[in-house]
């Protein structure tokens, strides 16, 4: 109870629960016993789920292969087997205050599969929990474990043993009949399933026992054995089949049922079939009554039981298993087995009604039965003949599980039965498809004795059958024989595609065939399988015969595009008659019929009717036919065969062929088969192409140009393999390189010569030397990319041969050439010239090829490829004197390749001969299933090996899966842990502080010490580095040189002249070079005693320092407010007195800067955070120290603190923010303020003294876009939208006083102008945030006006370029206010005077606003300069937007005459505007533009008017005329005239 305490206290503590668990649960069970075990299973199975992750590992088993007492271990583990079936005692009790506070409304109720309902709560154990328990003890240990004991223990008594393991058994199956009684409903399925599965396995392993003690039972104890066996089995099938819906019967199909006698097979059968019957009542029916009951119950029909036994289940599983089970059992007895087959028969395939339900398990019930009496197959096909019509497409059904491979048929099942479904009934009827599937089924090969596994009888009837079939079903197929390539492609299209699979299946069949030769000739009928048969029994056998008798047909199999049949044609003729290739090469017929064959694959051939599918290279016939030679020269391989292949592949010229890739292929088969098999025959292989190619080199040369260009040396002989095609089979490659090295070997003798005679030559030198008398000393000179060894290296690195089988191979040949010293006649090395002139692709092999390959291979590959870089790195290796061959990686191979010839043996031992041996096998294996060749198919397919049980008891430790116990960790290195009375002091600040700054400077220490050492670090590699510029020292060398003219016919040089060349070189300075190793190793030691000073220590104080941090937040969220509050002091101290101890030069060391983050971090958000008293402190350290920001500003929520203390904190930070110095680490604190809580919790009068100190900062900006202008544009914004309006007049009227500055932001007009909608000065459909009252927009017209006026005072004529970048978003703001205060309170229903008065008053509010700034000032100033006109022309676009706005709103309820918008505009305009008489030009040209846009068709002036006009024509400024005139030409005179005389007369 202690353990289970333990964990539910640090439970409650928050503490890490499963590290506590694992730890508490390693200690127990170092001295747990099987009493102890038992209780904590108990105690476990009581508590609430889930459980099972953590309390699995804490039972044991104590099984395991040393194990001694193992009768305890029998116990114990049935015993715990025996609690864990049970039912859970006390398990309510045990929570009943968990089952309290359950509310029973909270709980869900769960409709299963089985639509049983089951209610979820607490006291429900889980079903996860009890298979984790389960697992625990793995039965196949715990029989093992058994019979080891009971062979012990009953020494040499196999009856005893075998006894006691029985009675074993049969308590195991009783407990494991407990737990399906206890859990046996569905929402322990898949625990009931893991018991079923239990069950099975122990009687399976009790059975092996049973077996491998048999040979030395009598007879009479194997009577009293198999009698107590039959008890067990019955048993288990009794307890499995009374439980229902439990999906467990599946485990009753792999009962040993062969083990039992006839009379328990017969009481299974019985039991199986019956609803209600026990162990007790079969044994008191006689065996004679038990036969009659099966057969009532047989004549009764397998569905009307299956409905009657299975009425109440609620599942369809159990029912498909009975079948099976059924099968199992009759499979292994000799009685009813014909009566089942027809149950089965009715039930699954013939009953319309019940068939598509169980037509599967049919077909798998009578796959058991032909796998335990194959002799059956011919019963069944019987059944089937017989009821073909009614089975309609479920016979295809009945043997598709069916292991046919085991059973033999006869000839009357082959050509009556299934040759009448072939020959009768059309491809794609149930009949044809299931003769097919028989047939293709069947083995076809041998024994491994040699014997046929079908007799020879059988073999040639089925191939009657199937050239029958084929004449029937196949007659498009037969129409393509004796045409022409062109029309077999275009018919071939046109096949239906039941008639391709019928000619495949009857081609596939054919293949597999074994036929012997007969002795009467029969002519072949027109067909092409016929044509096959009649080639393979009459004509293969020797050259005369198949050229006369076969070769006209087998050329028609080859038109007809059945080229797979084609190639076994000539594979066999092959191995028939070897040494009747040549004579069969002589006929053009037979030579352009292989090219057909071999190049049938390439989409240029016609479609490939009867080959099978595929795409890419090499193709399927090519495939096949490889696969054939790898066959045939490994199994039968003899000296005749491989010349006859190799001749048939050079059946063109041999410049023809080396570059066909179908030829390649072949040929690289045939080597690599060679080489892995038979290495002797590979210089066999060699001389045979080099006879090919000397005989077509010389033929080339007999046809070329002529004698003169050999003598001129204009032309080499073709390569054996062009560059571009050594990929297609690098094993072909390698021959032919081979090959071709051998056939030049007079032209490397003179090449040798001339290189050992002209030592200072370069290889091209020694070459063109050669050349110039190859004419005289060989017949085939070659130029120098044709030399062997470059040759070799353009091998190696062509990608990705380095992947390649054959690449060490190649790298071998390679370092043999660059290497070789024993030449004939002397001992030399070429190998430095070899590589001056192959130095790119040198230098490819070195940094690419050799290291992709090296990381490919295993380890002695990867040691063999790093060292050919080593030497061919290394100029020393060229020279012949060198011996330091212990000094270079695999120096003894090195040696090797200097001293053998180019015909030594392979370097064997860095090839993977495995997995050559496996590809070899892989293609064998291939070719042999195809035509079911050797006894490869019957082993697969036939051999069963039965377990050995004393094998499955060894392995049995291996599988168990059961969890081991958590084991506790140990590090000896730890430091002890903390003093467990640290609990007891936690309010003592000057205790925590003792235990906490010694740590804290101590990882200071570190921290400055390992700076200390970076720096010197630092210096040692710039010392070091300063060094090398005075390593080497220059010095000037003088050295004699001879020189000699030469020309093309003499080297002789008659004058030669000596001279002096002066050279700089560069000398070794030791001194440095040893002040330099001496700076390396005062580097490494530093380095070193750094490392072991400070690396374990530190971890450790890093690590109790973060474990103090950690236990006191445990103990300030575990225990009583109360006293969290002095907890909360201390954490306070440690936070500050950690930060107040940090420089930034510690933060400069890993370890501190990572102990330092948690700490600041942990401590911080407990006990700094959300703390309003810690606040302003946090502020102020913070602002001191920046290289802390990070770790400090995330602890800061200004939003805590009151508001009496909230101004101060946000006027320091934003006159710090203005501090370079201070300004990020501010910034990141302003930015910790949320601006919206603040705001909640202030009163509109207090948060207003935060906006004049956001804008102050805001201005004092540049105006650049950034982060802190965004910020205080955002506290500004919302601080003067705050309890909207009653913030927004003062707060306008600070942004406007600033404009004339230049330094407000536009964003700030931009927000004001969004969050108002000014943009939209109509009413908006939807209500916004904020809405402009009458009022306010009063107050905000006379704001503009006065601050336009001040500003016009101030600026005179710069008004418009200090306000340029405003006026625009002024001048939206501006009209909106107008509108608003305007239209507010306009109505069209009041009298005409008042509509006059209201429209001269809103007219004069707007020239208050607009006047300023379009109005001459200072006697006759204009308002604005000409390069002002953008920003006029704005103001004037607003102006005259809003007198439109007026216009639409009040002409058109004033009369005619009355005083409207465009009178009291003409006055405006005559005696404010028009006064400007001097550089006005470009004013009253813009005003006229804009001013022209009203309706002066209204305009009614009167006298007075008129004589302004009069007037400003006389007087006023000449830009006034044209204006005037356009207005004169506007008014309606007729109307205002006839308006005049009306006026008169009344």
């Amino acid at each position: 109870m202690l353990f289970f305490a333990s964990c539910q206290f640090y439970a409650n503590l928050g503490l890490n629960y499963s590290t506590v668990r694992s730890m508490k649960g390693s200690i127990i069970l170092k001295s747990s016993t099987s009493n102890d075990q038992q209780f904590m299973l108990c105690q476990l199975l009581r508590l609430v789920s889930p459980v099972g992750d953590w309390a699995a590992p804490l039972l044991h088993s104590y099984i395991g292969p040393s194990s001694i007492d193992e009768r305890f271990i029998i116990d114990h583990c049935l015993a715990m087997l025996s609690i864990l079936c049970a039912p859970v005692r006390a398990r309510e009790d045990f929570l009943e205050r968990i089952i309290k506070n359950e509310n029973d409304d909270n709980s869900w109720a769960i409709i299963s599969d089985t639509l049983d309902e089951d209610e979820v709560s607490v006291v429900t154990i889980g079903e996860d929990d009890l298979i984790s328990f389960l697992n625990q003890f793995p039965i196949e240990s715990l029989l093992a474990k058994a019979i080891q004991h009971f062979v012990v223990a009953k020494k040499s008594d196999p009856v005893a043993q075998t006894i006691s393991l029985i009675a074993f058994e049969l308590v195991l199956l009783k407990t494991f009949n407990d737990g399906l009684r206890t859990y046996g409903r569905p929402q322990y399925r898949q625990f009931c399933k893991r018991i079923g599965h239990a069950m099975r396995q122990s009687i399976k392993y009790l059975s092996g026992f049973i077996k491998s003690v048999r040979p030395s039972l009598s007879e009479k104890d194997w009577l009293v054995i198999e009698r107590e066996f039959d008890r067990v089995v019955l048993h288990a099938v009794y307890y499995i089949i009374g439980k229902k819906s439990l999906g467990l019967w599946q485990f009753l199909v792999d009962f040993p049922y062969n083990l039992l006698s006839e009379k328990c097979k017969l009481r299974c059968q019985l039991l199986l079939r019956q609803n209600s019957m026990t162990i007790n009542d079969l044994y008191e029916i006689p065996l004679q009554n038990v036969i009659r009951l099966i057969q009532s119950v047989e004549n009764c029909c397998l569905l009307e039981k299956l409905s009657e036994r299975f009425a109440l289940m609620k599942t369809k599983e159990d029912n498909t298993y009975m079948i099976s089970v059924l099968a199992a059992v009759v499979s292994s007895s000799e009685i009813g087995i014909d009566s089942f087959i027809n149950e089965i028969f009715q039930v699954c395939f013939l009953d319309e009604v019940t068939r598509n339900e169980f037509y599967k398990v049919g077909s798998e019930a009578i796959g058991i039965l032909l796998d335990r009496k194959p002799d059956l197959i011919q019963k069944i096909l019987l059944l089937i003949d017989r009821n073909l019509d009614r089975l309609d497409q479920h016979a295809v059904e009945v043997l598709s599980t069916s292991p046919l491979s085991k059973c033999r048929l006869s000839e009357d099942d082959i050509g009556t039965i299934c040759g009448k479904w072939l020959i009768n009934r059309n491809p794609d009827h149930p009949g044809s498809r299931i003769a097919r599937r028989i047939l293709s089924s069947l083995n076809w090969g041998t024994l491994a004795t040699g014997e046929l596994w079908l007799n020879a009888s059988i073999h040639s009837i089925c191939a009657e059958t199937i050239v029958k079939g084929h004449l029937a079903q196949c007659k498009n197929t037969n129409s393509l024989i004796a045409k022409s390539i062109n029309k077999v492609a275009k018919l071939a299209s046109k096949l239906p595609d039941y008639e391709q699979q019928f000619n495949f299946f009857c081609w596939d069949i054919l293949f597999r065939l074994k036929l012997s030769p007969e002795s009467i000739e029969i002519p072949p009928v027109n067909d092409l399988m016929s044509y096959f048969l009649y080639i393979l029994r009459h004509t293969l056998y020797s050259a005369n015969t198949f050229l006369t008798k076969g070769l006209s047909r087998w050329i028609d199999l080859v038109t007809a595009g059945c080229y797979s049949a084609a190639g076994i044609i000539l594979i066999r003729f092959i191995v028939n008659c070897p040494s009747a290739v040549d004579t069969v090469l002589q006929n053009p017929s037979f030579v352009q019929n292989l090219d057909r064959i071999l190049h049938c694959d390439e989409p240029s051939y016609a479609m490939h009717l009867f080959s099978f599918s595929g795409d890419g290279f090499p193709g399927p016939s090519l495939r096949l036919l490889g696969f054939a030679i790898m066959h045939h020269l490994s199994e039968d391989f003899t000296e005749k065969q491989l010349v006859a292949w190799v001749k048939l592949m050079c059946y063109k010229k041999i410049l023809e062929w080396n570059n066909d890739k179908s030829i390649l292929y072949l040929l690289g088969v045939i080597t690599e088969i060679v080489f892995a098999t038979n290495e002797g025959y590979f210089n066999l292989l060699i001389e045979l192409l080099k006879n090919f190619y000397t005989s077509s080199i010389q033929e080339w040369k007999n046809t070329s140009k002529g004698v003169l260009s050999w003598l001129s040396g204009g032309q080499n002989p073709p390569s054996l393999i062009e560059t571009g095609s050594f990929l297609v089979s690098p094993w072909a490659t390698y021959l032919l390189l081979r090959v071709e090295q051998k056939c030049f070997e007079t032209f490397y003798d003179a090449l040798y010569a001339s290189l050992r005679k002209y030592q200072n030559y370069t290889l091209e030198q020694a070459v063109k030397v050669l050349l110039q008398k190859a004419a005289i000393k060989s017949h085939f000179p070659l130029s120098l990319c044709q030399l062997h060894f470059y040759r070799w290296l353009e091998f190696c690195v062509t990608r990705p041969v380095e992947q390649h089988l054959v690449f060490p191979l190649a790298c071998q040949q390679l370092i043999n050439h660059i290497f070789r010293h024993n030449y004939p006649g002397a001992s030399e090395c070429f190998g430095d010239r070899y590589t001056a002139y192959g130095d790119s692709l040198i230098k490819i092999l070195i940094s690419s090829v050799l290291p992709d390959a090296e990381n490919k291979s295993d380890l002695k590959s990867a040691i063999f490829y790093k060292a050919i870089c080593q030497w061919l790195s290394n100029a020393k290796l060229y020279d012949i004197n060198f011996c330091a061959y212990k000094e270079i990686v695999l120096g003894d191979l090195f040696l090797e390749a200097t001293s053998s010839d180019l015909d030594s043996s392979a370097w064997l031992q860095y090839i993977n001969m495995g997995n050559m041996r496996k590809i070899i096998d892989d293609g064998k294996k291939a070719y042999q299933l195809t035509c079911h060749i050797g006894s490869a198919v019957s082993n697969a397919l036939l051999t069963k090996r039965d377990d050995n049980i004393f094998e499955i008891v060894s392995q049995s430790y291996i599988c168990n899966s059961a969890l081991r116990p958590p084991v506790e960790p140990s590090y000896l290195s730890m430091p002890n842990d903390i003093p467990s009375h640290l609990s007891n002091n936690f309010d003592n600040n000057a205790y925590i502080l003792s235990l906490y700054s010694p740590l804290l400077n101590k990882i200071n220490e570190a921290a400055r010490e390992f700076i200390s050492t970076k720096d010197e670090l630092e210096l040692l590699d710039d010392l070091y580095l300063n060094k090398y510029s005075l390593l080497y020292s220059e010095y000037t060398l003088e050295i004699p040189v001879v020189l000699r003219c030469s020309n093309t016919f003499t080297n002789k040089c008659s004058h030669p002249v000596n001279i002096t060349a002066t050279v700089v070189s560069n000398k070794l300075d030791t001194a440095v070079q040893a002040k330099m190793d001496v700076n390396r190793q005062q580097r490494s030691n530093k380095l070193a005693a750094v490392v072991s000073k400070l690396l374990e220590p530190t971890a450790n104080y890093c690590a109790r320092l973060e474990s103090i941090v950690m236990t006191l937040n445990c103990m300030f969220k575990t225990l009583a407010p109360a006293v969290g509050s002095r907890i909360e002091r201390s954490g306070c101290t440690l936070f500050f007195y950690t930060a107040s101890n940090i420089s930034s030069l510690e933060m400069l060391f890993p370890a501190s800067l990572s102990t330092y983050s948690f700490a600041l971090s942990k401590l911080g958000e407990a006990y700094i955070a959300n703390r309003p008293s810690e606040q302003n402190d946090l502020m102020n350290l913070a602002l001191d120290k920046s290289h802390l920001a990070h770790l400090l500003v995330t602890h800061f929520t200004p939003q805590c603190v009151p508001s009496s203390e909230l101004l101060e904190l946000y006027c320091a930070l934003n006159h710090a923010v203005r501090i370079p110095s201070s300004s990020s680490t501010a910034l990141a604190l302003l930015s910790q303020l949320d601006i919206q809580n603040t705001s909640d919790r202030l009163p509109p009068d207090q948060f207003s003294r935060l906006m004049p100190v956001a804008f102050e900062t805001l201005v004092s900006l540049d105006g650049s876009p950034s982060p802190l202008l965004d910020l205080c544009a955002k506290h500004f914004i919302h601080s003067l939208f705050y309890h909207f309006p009653d913030n927004f007049i003062d707060g306008f009227k600070i942004v406007l006083g600033a404009c004339n500055t230049g330094k407000v932001p536009t964003a700030i007009f931009e927000s004001i102008i969004s969050n108002l909608s000014a943009f939209t000065i109509d009413p908006p459909e939807t209500k916004t945030d904020f809405i402009l009252s009458a009022s306010t927009a009063t107050s905000l017209n006379s704001l503009l006006s006065s601050q336009f006026m001040k500003s016009r005072r101030e600026l005179s004529t710069r008004l418009f370029s200090f306000w340029s970048v405003y006026l625009p978003n002024l001048m939206v703001l501006a009209e909106f206010s107008l509108s608003v205060s305007t239209f507010s309170s306009f109505s069209s229903e009041q009298s005409v005077s008042q509509m006059e008065s209201d429209l001269r008053k809103a007219f004069e509010n707007c020239t208050l606003i607009f006047g300023p700034l379009i109005e001459p000032f200072d006697s006759g100033l204009p308002p604005w300069n000409p390069a002002d006109a953008d920003g006029a022309n704005n103001v004037l676009k607003h102006f005259i937007s809003f007198l439109n706005r007026l216009h639409l709103a009040y002409d058109a309820f004033l009369p005619p005459g009355s005083e409207n918008l465009e009178t009291l505009l003409w006055q405006y305009y005559a005696l404010r505007i028009a006064t400007l008489k001097q550089g006005g030009l470009h004013v009253h040209k813009l005003m006229e533009a804009h001013l022209l846009r009203m309706s002066w068709n209204l305009f009614w002036p009167n006298l007075s008017d008129l004589l302004l006009m009069n007037n400003l024509l006389k007087e006023g400024a000449v830009e006034c005329a044209t204006f005037i005139t356009q207005i004169i030409v506007r008014i309606p005179w007729i109307p205002l005239t006839n308006n005049q005389v009306k006026c008169k007369f009344n």
